[in-house]
């Protein structure tokens, strides 16, 4: 029976399903700021992408203000429920939104972070138990006795 060979296969197989383990479960990082826009019309907070057109926008807080015209509430000087695009136009306001360039930024940022995250999480336990493996093997052998020890050979 060869222990070293049988040893370092079920030390391949392990990690490999450690590895794989940790790249199934680990969590989908939370988006930073930078990743929306939020606009506000009154009390009501409308979050978007940072990509979104200001059209898109626009339209989809008018459509809102359409269906829900007791929330979007009254003009105070006539009474009247607020007009959707009028509601949408505000709200939205001069937004321009964040250019392909500052998007690839910030997608290479969490791409990296995202890798050295799951580097930590995945290879760093492989790592660590082969090194401690090693380390152990080392020290057991400095205790065996043979005859061809150095320590042992008389002049």
């Amino acid at each position: 029976m060869n222990w070293r060979r049988g040893t370092t296969r079920l030390w391949v197989a392990l990690a490999i399903l450690w590895v794989g383990y940790a790249t199934w479960t680990m969590p989908e990082p939370p988006l930073d700021g930078a990743d929306k826009v939020e606009f506000q019309w009154q009390r009501q907070v409308f979050e978007f992408p940072n990509w979104v057109k200001a059209d898109i926008a626009r339209r989809a807080i008018s459509r809102w203000a359409a269906e829900h015209p007791d929330q979007a509430g009254k003009d105070p000087a006539t009474g009247q429920y607020y007009d959707p695009s009028f509601v949408g136009r505000v709200a939205v306001g001069s937004y321009e939104p964040v250019s392909g360039v500052v998007r690839w930024m910030a997608w290479t940022r969490r791409a990296a972070n995202r890798l050295m995250a799951w580097s930590e999480r995945a290879l760093l336990p492989p790592l660590a138990s082969i090194i401690i493996i090693v380390a152990g093997i080392w020290v057991v052998r400095g205790y065996r006795v043979d005859g061809t020890s150095k320590q042992d050979a008389t002049p």
